[in-house]
């Protein structure tokens, strides 16, 4: 990233690399309750050493999905920074906030599927009411306040319709703030500590057999796997409502089978949510089991995986807690080489996200 040497870290007792210039830390938290996720983000800065602290950024769902606010709360209190400055919008992928109103491609976030979100669903386009669980004070600011507004001890939630506002912001970061936001706000926080540009998205060799485990329900996961099926290969769905372990055990073995014989192979969900907490553990069954049989076959040397929860399940079944980045295919779209592993490749993008062309062609049966 920006020419740093990046490391990626599951576990926040995992050993820091040495040489690494950017550490980042995920809390797995997005569906913990509030209490749990501020506990963990405790628990990070805690384990950090003293000269990370001073240069922390918080990245937070560019919708506002899990407990945002007590994460927020919690790291405030950790770092002794009463105020904090939240800039989530990602105005690159048209996700945008105008005077405290949320719209993505210019459709109010409550209009867009992100309503129908099973876990977080998006219940106001207005970011001061998608925050919960908090005792701090949350103000939106509009975009026009970006150079005089008094950031406060609470939460000041920045709007931002374009990269140069989104800069504005970044300019008022100082010691008693800490920033947190989308992916397009961490591109303004390193420019403002004077970083060199961002480098070009540029993949990485990505040798196969191909294992895509795509656990998303956005229209964009949907979307895909109708595609992939259209070019008359199998979309082998995992049975997660089934709870059948004679079902997996088939599935397995299709997927087995396809890695051998054409080097792809796609394991997908329903395109319908599970309900209660059993039917959840059964859904994180099949794709850790998934990812671990299939990894003990050796069966593929690249995994890819489409949604940030199901990423993280495939990694914990794997015990790859640490990585390297290896290359960058588009905003979001990151290659890893595992510090265990390293010569296998997983590769990850946000579930909301489509999937880079490269990645398509690479996926494709007439690659």
């Amino acid at each position: 990233l920006r020419g740093l040497r990046t490391s990626i870290l599951l576990d926040a007792t995992t050993a820091i690399p040495s040489g690494a210039q950017l550490i980042v830390v995920d809390s797995n938290s997005r569906q913990d309750g509030p209490e749990l996720a501020a506990a963990k983000l405790k628990v990070i800065i805690e384990t950090l050493p003293a000269s990370l602290r001073r240069c922390v950024f918080k990245k937070v769902d560019s919708v506002l999905r899990g407990p945002v606010a007590a994460e927020l709360e919690a790291l405030s209190a950790a770092l002794g920074r009463p105020g904090i400055l939240l800039c989530p919008c990602n105005p690159s992928r048209g996700r945008c906030i105008i005077r405290g109103q949320y719209l993505i491609d210019g459709v109010p976030l409550n209009l867009t599927p992100f309503v129908s979100d099973p876990h977080h669903p998006a219940c106001s386009d207005r970011v001061e009411l998608l925050l919960k669980h908090t005792q701090l004070k949350i103000r939106a600011h509009a975009a026009e306040e970006a150079l005089e507004a008094p950031l406060l001890p609470g939460i000041h939630i920045g709007s931002a319709r374009d990269a140069s506002e989104l800069q504005a912001w970044a300019t008022r970061v100082d010691d008693t703030l800490l920033p947190a936001g989308g992916a397009d706000f961490f591109a303004a926080f390193l420019d403002h500590f004077g970083l060199p540009s961002a480098l070009p998205p540029s993949g990485c060799e990505a040798a196969g057999p191909h294992l895509l485990l795509s656990g998303s329900l956005a229209p964009a996961g949907v979307n895909f796997r109708n595609a992939f099926a259209d070019t008359g290969r199998p979309v082998i769905r995992l049975p997660v409502h089934a709870q059948s372990p004679v079902e997996l055990e088939g599935c397995l073995q299709t997927l087995s089978h396809e890695l051998k014989l054409e080097g792809v192979a796609v394991a997908a969900t329903s395109d319908e949510a599970v309900e209660g907490i059993e039917a959840e553990a059964w859904l994180q069954t099949c794709f850790c089991l998934t990812a671990s049989r299939l990894q003990a076959q050796k069966a593929f040397r690249h995994l890819l995986a489409e949604g940030g929860a199901t990423a993280a399940l495939a990694a914990a079944a794997l015990a790859w807690r640490s990585f390297t980045v290896a290359g960058v295919w588009a905003g979001g779209v990151v290659s890893l080489r595992p510090d265990n592993s390293p010569t296998q490749l997983f590769t990850m993008k946000p579930g909301s996200y489509h999937w880079p062309e490269p990645i398509r062609r690479l996926l494709s049966p007439n690659r």
